[in-house]
């Protein structure tokens, strides 16, 4: 079995190094370890240092696996990739009505961002179904649905509540139950750098907003979640 250059890996790995938010990574080769390390801290207000079983926050990895939810109960004869989702989501405002399922995998369905309707004032977390109701009170869309592409974490989120009513169980259980690949995840490394594409106040808001729903949406579809858990 060919060793592997450490010190490459180590240049590669550099800008994760030290007092900063760090990573994990894992080389396998045939089934085989090859190397197991990691960089910089885990915890940056506890100076806790990252380490090969840390694990990280899943954020947007998760959507893969509620696509794949969704794929399967198409499969099942469940769901349909046209059928609009007023038939399952009839909370959402008469705006949304011509969205379908294949507009939220697409992100071409020109609903709200959530993070952009949470009040100033909320402080507790949201889960999926305070999003839910965000963007049910928000009787407007971006564009009509499959005329653009705007990336949309409000959709994925709406589809995890589709598949929990599709399949009659929560989107974690339904992953356990069905999708065997997802049961043997166990730690997504994630990069923690913010693209600075606005001003200081709007990423620091922002990012504090959708932390809120990340939070309670990791709680229950984070890694230890689908190993036995959800942007």
């Amino acid at each position: 079995m060919p060793e592997i250059d450490t010190r490459a890996v180590d240049t590669l790995f550099r800008a994760y190094s030290g007092a900063v938010p760090g990573a994990s990574v894992i080389v396998i080769r045939d089934g085989a370890v090859l190397l197991r390390r990691a960089y910089g801290l885990a915890n940056l207000e506890h100076h806790t240092p990252a380490a090969p079983t840390t694990d990280f926050r899943l954020a947007s990895l998760s959507k893969q696996f509620t696509a794949m939810a969704i794929m399967l109960l198409v499969r099942d004869g469940k769901l349909r990739y046209d059928q609009r989702v007023s038939e399952l989501l009839p909370e959402l405002p008469p705006t949304t009505r011509a969205i379908t399922i294949r507009h939220f995998l697409n992100h071409t369905s020109g609903i709200w961002d959530y993070e952009e309707l949470i009040p100033e004032t909320r402080t507790a977390q949201l889960d999926d179904h305070d999003v839910l109701a965000l963007v049910a009170a928000k009787d407007s869309v971006y564009f009509s649905a499959g005329s653009a592409y705007r990336y949309s974490n409000s959709a994925y989120v709406l589809l995890g509540i589709i598949v929990a009513r599709a399949s009659a169980m929560p989107l974690p259980e339904f992953m356990r139950r069905r999708h065997r690949a997802a049961a043997r995840v166990r730690v997504f490394a994630e990069r923690r750098d913010v693209r600075a594409d606005g001003s200081e106040r709007h990423e620091r808001d922002v990012g504090r907003r959708r932390h809120l729903h990340e939070c309670r949406r990791h709680e229950t579809m984070g890694s230890r979640a689908l190993d036995g858990s959800a942007r």
